[in-house]
């Protein structure tokens, strides 16, 4: 069985970057190694990597603590945040390559959905979900109490959160810069990516298949939304949204 292989975009020039020449002329090519390391990590970690893990790293490879820190907090290469380190940049490009991945997973299964039964007029097609352009301005530090207060007071029928973990609160970050991107909120007439959300929250609230009136009695939950690039965009694009079916007011029976 053939190996698989995992790869992500580098810059060639990136030594030229005035961050990075800062970083190589204090460290040298030990602490340009470094940085190289903890993005090969954090792309193969969704996106994000612990100080705790950062620092076993630069243990395994010989890297005093001390340097290893000074190469993560002081040259604007990351973000620090609750003992977890993040990369705007990184999760832009996350975003798009899962949205890549999406959309080739998408024309395969409406190429075989189409050689073998046929579009069905009342199924709704997927919507297409927005790529963050790589532009986007960086994100600000998330509330991220705010948007779990918001889903509690918006969605009283569905799953409260109980506990907002590391992992948890990367994957809010990752949805957030998406939603933070002016072409997204402009397009459904958010202010900002607290405000979207909320639009969303409110969205699933009023569907009766998303609130368990479906073949499988499934549910939505918050990390159904923040799990995923496309799902918020379905509920938006009125794919769960209630419609009648003959004399019955019933849900539209999907579920992806």
């Amino acid at each position: 069985m053939a190996k698989k292989t995992y790869y992500f975009q580098h810059d060639y020039n990136s030594r030229n970057d005035p961050k990075i020449m800062g970083l190589i002329n204090r460290f040298g090519l030990e602490g340009f190694g470094y940085y190289w390391t903890l993005i090969e990590v954090m792309y193969e970690q969704g996106g994000t990597i612990t100080i705790t893990d950062a620092m076993v790293l630069a243990d395994f490879y010989r890297m005093d603590r001390e340097k290893a820190m000074s190469v993560i907090k002081e040259f604007n290469l990351f973000d620090v945040e609750d003992m977890t380190i993040h990369s705007a940049s990184i999760e832009r490009r996350l975003a798009k390559t899962e949205d890549l991945s999406r959309k080739r997973r998408e024309a395969i299964m409406n190429r075989w959905n189409k050689e073998t039964e046929g579009e069905d007029p009342e199924t709704p097609s997927a919507p297409t979900e927005p790529a963050v352009p790589a532009e986007s301005a960086p994100v600000d530090r998330i509330d991220y109490q705010k948007i779990v207060a918001d889903w509690h007071q918006t969605c009283p029928s569905l799953s409260k959160v109980r506990a907002l973990t590391d992992e948890r609160k990367a994957k809010i970050r990752t949805r957030f810069v998406q939603m933070s991107d002016p072409k997204i909120l402009e397009g459904y007439g958010a202010a900002d990516a607290y405000d979207l959300m909320h639009l969303i929250f409110a969205r699933l609230e009023g569907s009766d298949f998303c609130k368990g009136d479906n073949k499988s009695s499934w549910k939505a939950d918050f990390m159904w939304i923040m799990d995923s690039p496309n799902n918020w965009t379905k509920v938006m694009e009125g794919r769960y949204d209630n419609r009648k079916k003959g004399n019955n007011n019933k849900v539209n029976e999907e579920w992806n």
